[in-house]
């Protein structure tokens, strides 16, 4: 392993000036040839970013509304009342739902409320600690022991604006993941 370069005295904020600004390299340090960090680490963290609008209720008329309502409406017969509320959010009310650069304009300057992310924040800890996450991954039954994992940690950010838009980022800290996981679980996160 290459530890020094002539003319180099930072060789990480040198590797770190070839990289894209969101990768970056902390450090490092030598290991046997035959350490494999997939395989020894003993947990792993992901952080992923998703723009506040995304927590705004769907567009009223949507398939996604459409959905939701015949679920709640499935569910129980008081469901479909707080369905007809939660189509009526303030975003959609009162403005021309025909135009989508109008309708992606808006969605930009929309911000979450403290109250939301708390929500978010209090919807992401019932998925820390151990559990079966069979329908978080492909081809696996419920019975399935691998489908057991244990998140350490799930913590959900202050919103930032970047650019236009307001940001909340996710850091899942878990001791292992399964294929398609942590998607499923953001998606999880902000619908529920």
């Amino acid at each position: 392993m290459i530890t020094t370069i002539p003319g180099v005295p930072d060789v990480v904020a040198r590797i770190n000036e070839e990289l894209p600004p969101e990768i970056r390299l902390w450090g490092f340090t030598r290991v046997q040839n035959s350490f494999n960090a997939r395989l020894a680490c003993d947990s792993r963290k992901y952080t992923y970013f998703f723009p506040t609008y995304l927590l705004i209720p769907p567009k009223p008329g949507s398939g996604l509304d459409r959905s939701l309502q015949q679920y709640a409406a499935a569910e129980s017969p008081d469901a479909t009342e707080s369905s007809n509320i939660r189509t009526l959010h303030p975003f959609w009310t009162g403005v021309d739902l025909s135009s989508h650069e109008g309708e992606l304009a808006r969605k930009r300057a929309w911000r979450v409320s403290p109250e939301q992310v708390e929500r978010l924040r209090v919807a992401a800890k019932r998925f820390e600690g151990t559990h079966n996450f069979h329908n978080f991954t492909i081809g696996r039954d419920f019975g399935d022991r691998s489908n057991q994992r244990h998140m350490k940690k799930i913590e959900i950010a202050d919103p930032t604006v970047y650019g236009d838009t307001e940001w909340i980022s996710v850091l899942f800290h878990g001791q292992s993941f399964m294929l398609h996981q942590i998607v499923s679980r953001v998606s999880e996160v902000y619908l529920g």
